[in-house]
């Protein structure tokens, strides 16, 4: 072989070791088996339940700034459709006083008298507790049966910390919320109604 063609065959072989170094390289990166970088979300994180949680406390219905259920991971027996739920501030109210006073308003809701009109509201209160439950709907009556609000408090001591704490749960789909406060929050409030949704009673 010719010195002429063996120093062609050298310098094309070293122009061409980068490029291919290069191809080398960029597949690597491509299908790199180091882990996906793992994303870590601040403005909401997944709690047990599939849940999105923002935050321990939340604004009494503050729909906007809720945790938003998915529903997966639920117990089969809640029926409810909740689509916001939060905890709230009042952490302490104990387990008993909010017992009874959700049994007042499933006795309540069991007379013939015991509907809440559409675009309204009722409460029951005991010890330093309140219950209450919103009836957002535009055209029916609705009752609070025992189902709904014993569910409801599981719901709380499930995504809350346990029995005794406050909290809210919204259904977008029934268009109607329940909620533990305390009671000197209720009484403080001139109308009441305000605490439910905002636009869900009439007269808020």
């Amino acid at each position: 072989m010719k010195p002429s063609t063996i120093l062609r065959y050298i310098f094309a072989t070293l122009a061409a070791t980068p490029a291919q170094g290069r191809a080398k390289n960029e597949s690597l990166s491509n299908d790199s088996v180091l882990p996906p970088t793992k994303t870590v979300t601040t403005a909401a994180s997944v709690v047990e339940n599939g849940a999105v949680a923002r935050g321990p406390f939340v604004g009494l219905f503050d729909l906007e700034n809720s945790n938003i259920s998915t529903g997966e991971g639920e117990p089969a027996h809640w029926t409810i459709p909740v689509s916001h739920w939060a905890c709230t501030e009042w952490t302490e109210l104990g387990d008993s006083a909010i017992r009874k006073a959700i049994d007042a308003m499933v006795e309540w809701s069991t007379r013939p008298t015991g509907w809440i009109e559409f675009k309204s509201m009722h409460i029951e209160t005991a010890g330093d507790a309140g219950v209450f439950v919103c009836n957002c709907k535009y055209c029916c009556n609705d009752r609070a049966p025992a189902s709904e609000m014993w569910e409801f408090y599981e719901r709380l001591g499930r995504n809350c910390g346990g029995p005794g704490r406050s909290g809210w749960i919204f259904s977008k789909r029934w268009d109607k919320g329940f909620a533990v406060v305390s009671k000197d929050y209720i009484d403080g409030k001139r109308t009441k109604t305000n605490m439910c949704p905002s636009n869900c009673c009439s007269h808020a």
